[in-house]
């Protein structure tokens, strides 16, 4: 399973004000089984943006990206992706099981174990509406791994999260590439980057430049 991107570009129309700009310019990457990757820049630099084109949720102006050669816009063919998108992408009114439960096509990791490792095995019985942000995150993180999908992509996935949340994350985002995954997180925050990843890339005027 190799993730591809040649030469991606996003534009950003003009706006309330703001100018028309190249969000992505000409991006290039490659990556393998059992790496994680970790692509760190400004805020506004396009991490998200990227990310969404990564995913497949967004059709950039230019280029293009492949998940073991399938375009990831083609949702049906492309093998099984976790995402953790940026905000708040759960529904307040379930209960945090029950928003894993949704997706999860069985099989490990489970939902229950996924919760534990996360440190919200006595939280799963709580509606989503009243948990603070980063337990909302660790949900949304979690049930980003059910299935144990082979290509995982997690937008600053340590937002929010004390440091004992901070390592765990970072222990599963090994444990997934250790199973193969490829894993892709976004940050500008430098520590969690290093801490977690093979390999550093940093998102500078819509380009890629990977550090030694």
């Amino acid at each position: 399973m190799t993730l591809e991107v040649r030469d991606l570009v996003v534009r950003f129309r003009a706006e309330r004000g703001h100018p028309a700009r190249t969000v992505l310019d000409g991006v290039r990457l490659d990556a393998g089984p059992g790496q994680v990757l970790g692509i760190r820049g400004a805020n506004g630099a396009g991490k998200s943006t990227l990310l969404a084109c990564l995913s497949g949720w967004r059709r950039p102006a230019e280029g293009t990206v492949t998940w073991n050669g399938v375009p990831t816009l083609d949702h049906r063919r492309c093998a099984k992706i976790g995402v953790l998108p940026e905000g708040d992408p759960l529904p307040g009114f379930l209960r945090a099981k029950q928003a894993m439960d949704l997706l999860d096509p069985g099989g490990p990791p489970g939902a229950a174990s996924l919760l534990a490792q996360l440190g919200m095995a006595d939280l799963a019985e709580c509606r989503v509406r009243t948990l603070s942000w980063g337990l909302r995150r660790r949900v949304a993180l979690a049930q980003s791994l059910l299935g144990s999908p082979s290509l995982v992509l997690w937008d600053e996935p340590c937002s929010g999260q004390d440091p004992q949340a901070v390592e765990a994350v970072q222990t599963l985002a090994r444990t997934a590439a250790d199973g193969g995954a490829v894993v892709v997180l976004v940050s500008h925050v430098l520590p969690v980057v290093l801490e977690a990843c093979d390999r550093i890339l940093d998102l500078v005027d819509g380009s890629l430049t990977e550090q030694g």
